[in-house]
C-alpha cells in the first residue's frame, strides 16, 4: 500500500490524468507547472 503523497505534474493535466490520480487513492495534493483542463478541474473539485 502506498503512503499519502503529493503528485507533481510538469505537463498539461487532462481528465484522464485526473482520473488516474483519483484512482490511486493516496494523493493528498497536486502541483502542476502547466494548465489543468476544465474537465479535469471538475473531476478534482468533486474529489
Amino acid at each position: 500500500m502506498s503512503k499519502p503523497h503529493i503528485e507533481i505534474k510538469t505537463r498539461y493535466l487532462d481528465a484522464g490524468d485526473a482520473r488516474s490520480i483519483i484512482e490511486k487513492g493516496t494523493i493528498i495534493g497536486i502541483v502542476t507547472a502547466a494548465k489543468i483542463s476544465k474537465p479535469a478541474k471538475k473531476l478534482l473539485r468533486g474529489f
